[in-house]
């Protein structure tokens, strides 16, 4: 009687194992490290204080986060390494990396590399933000000119992503004294969404802070200022209907990024089982690939511009520190079990609209340079472009309900009818 064939995991089941351990892993792990950065910027002397030493330590503190930020990697090849145990297909265990003791040297570089990268690369957008901020500033109010410097901001940081992966594709493969490796897109959007989370922490734990300090009389003032929530993880509502809608979005959302995301191991897959030294990108598809993969660079750069990511981000750094305050405030006694909702609802928002959305922008390009026909490669960025805005609010839903810290979420229920018909017909009160 014949035996019958060993299980197999596919890329599907291998990447839905990794997001699921991943997501959570990075969003804890990150949450650490913000805690321990604002805990130690909290003892450094301000400026009315010493001027020289603040700024001193702050730069040696942002640089310790640095360069203990890529040592996550060790984690994420431990975890590899287990998963490679459990794997009889040996093809499919080397693209776990299951060699801890070959590839671990190899995976530190790689990630020390690619946060040098976002480095140089930030440095760069700091100073093109300033000079377009203040260059615009002369001619228009502060928050034209702000808005005007995050949209010139944004696109850049895509277009240059890009072209840092297009140089680092076409050397190829370098040496760094023993290692032989090269530069890996995947590497790319992982630190490129790990070091937004990172400073999105960092401003939520800010605003956290800045509120926590405030009298008793100021916090209550901020607390009875409604929010505007910019996604469906924002409405605080906890009515157990309404979160299981936002559940549904969240797998759903997960299920589809995870899908996509599986194409675009299985290119890689395939790339290196060819040996190929030099050009990745559009490899086997010729002057259309190339014409895909700028398109595509072009249409991300419009997108992350019209879709306000950077607002977005500020507004809901924001959002959070201010909600965190007022549950986490000891005085509103806000129960651990709403708390734990409300974290969960923070980590959905944070996965979707940072890690997930930052690393579909990075690879949307490179998995877009090997379509086939035109009309597939609109389909599929079209497609791509639907995951990450499944959580928006519905286009007919101008403007969502504010939350209210105090009741809950939506509006109180003492507005009258006549209140209703008096804003509809003056919403600009």
């Amino acid at each position: 009687m014949q035996a019958d064939p060993e299980f197999v995991p596919s890329f599907y089941a291998i990447s839905f194992l990794r997001n699921a351990v991943y997501f959570p892993l990075y969003f804890f792990a990150i949450y650490a490290f913000a805690l321990v950065f604002g805990s130690l910027q909290s003892h450094i002397p301000s400026q009315n204080q010493n001027i020289v030493l603040n700024v001193t330590l702050n730069t040696w503190l942002w640089a310790l986060m640095f360069t203990l930020l890529p040592l996550l990697i060790i984690i994420s090849k431990l975890l590899h390494y287990i998963a490679g145990m459990f794997i009889n297909d040996e093809i499919l265990r080397r693209t776990l990396d299951d060699s801890l003791e070959n590839d671990l040297g190899e995976a530190i570089i790689q990630e020390y590399v690619a946060y040098y990268i976002f480095a140089v690369t930030t440095a760069l957008l700091v100073l093109i933000w300033n000079h377009v901020y203040h260059r615009t500033k002369r001619n228009t109010d502060e928050a034209s000119a702000s808005k005007t410097a995050d949209a010139w901001t944004m696109a850049l940081a895509v277009f240059v992503v890009e072209l840092f992966y297009f140089i680092a594709d076409w050397i190829g493969f370098y040496n760094i004294g023993q290692f032989r490796t090269r530069v890996q897109l995947i590497e790319l959007s992982r630190v490129g969404s790990l070091l937004a989370l990172f400073y999105f922490f960092v401003l939520v734990l800010k605003k956290y802070r800045k509120i926590q300090e405030q009298y008793e009389e100021d916090r209550e003032e901020i607390y009875n200022i409604p929010l505007t929530p910019d996604n469906i993880f924002q409405d605080l509502s906890l009515d157990p209907f309404k979160y299981y809608q936002r559940i549904l979005v969240f797998v759903s959302q997960y299920i589809l990024f995870t899908i996509y995301y599986s194409a675009f191991l299985d290119i890689v897959y395939n790339i290196k089982t060819q040996g190929i030294d030099t050009f990745e990108i559009s490899r086997g598809n010729s002057w259309q690939g190339w014409i895909y993969y700028a398109t595509a660079t072009l249409i991300m750069m419009i997108y992350v511009t019209n879709n306000g990511f950077s607002k977005s981000f500020k507004d809901s750094t924001s959002f959070w520190g201010t909600v965190m305050a007022f549950h986490w405030d000891p005085k509103n006694e806000s129960p651990y079990s709403n708390r734990l909702l409300i974290t969960a609802l923070l980590f959905f928002d944070t996965t979707v609209n940072i890690q997930m959305t930052i690393v579909i922008v990075v690879i949307v390009p490179f998995i877009l340079s090997f379509g086939e026909e035109p009309v597939n490669f609109v389909l599929n960025l079209v497609a791509v472009l639907y995951i990450v805005e499944l959580d928006d609010f519905p286009p007919a839903q101008h403007k969502p309900d504010p939350v209210y810290l105090h009741d809950g979420t939506s509006e109180p229920d003492d507005r009258t009818q006549e209140d209703e018909d008096v804003f509809n017909e003056h919403p600009e009160r």
